[in-house]
Formats: C-alpha cells, sequence, structure tokens
C-alpha cells in the first residue's frame, strides 16, 4: 500500500513485484478502499508498534562509537572501558 500511497501505479507495481499480476493488484487495491479505516488503523499500529521495537533495540545495543572503541582498544591492546 505504501507505493500506492506514493502514487505507484498498479502496473509499476507489477513491474516491481513480478510475482503478482495487475488483476493481483487492484483485487488487493479493491479490498483495500473497502476496508480502509480499519487497514489504515491496523498499518498505523504496526508503524507505531516497530517505531517502539527500534527504540528498544536501539536502547539495549551500544552504539556505533561505542563498538569502534572497543574494537580499537582490542587492536591497541588498551582498556575499551576508558576509551568509552
Amino acid at each position: 500500500m505504501s507505493d500506492y500511497r506514493r502514487g505507484i501505479t498498479p502496473n509499476q507495481i507489477v513491474e516491481q513485484l513480478d510475482s503478482l499480476t495487475v488483476a493481483d493488484v487492484y483485487g488487493a487495491l479493491a479490498y483495500y478502499h473497502r476496508h480502509k479505516d480499519e487497514l489504515d488503523a491496523y498499518l498505523q499500529d504496526r508503524a507505531e508498534d516497530s517505531a517502539c521495537r527500534q527504540r528498544e533495540i536501539e536502547d539495549t545495543q551500544p552504539t556505533f562509537d561505542q563498538v569502534k572503541s572497543r574494537i580499537l582498544a582490542r587492536r591497541t591492546g588498551t582498556d575499551a572501558s576508558a576509551a568509552q
């Protein structure tokens, strides 16, 4: 649906996803338009959930600079915690 919302035509979608036919795309679009409110709410919920999970992952993982400091510390034999 994101391609469609950005103005990509059904034929262009088929060119990008060669496993689909134009009829498949129009069928999906017809379903979307019949259930637009429900699907928009679902897609919004999924986007919010995805953003939340991304923040959780980023909060628990070291930053690029921290990883770089650790690698450089291993190479030089210095204490990685001092490099942070």
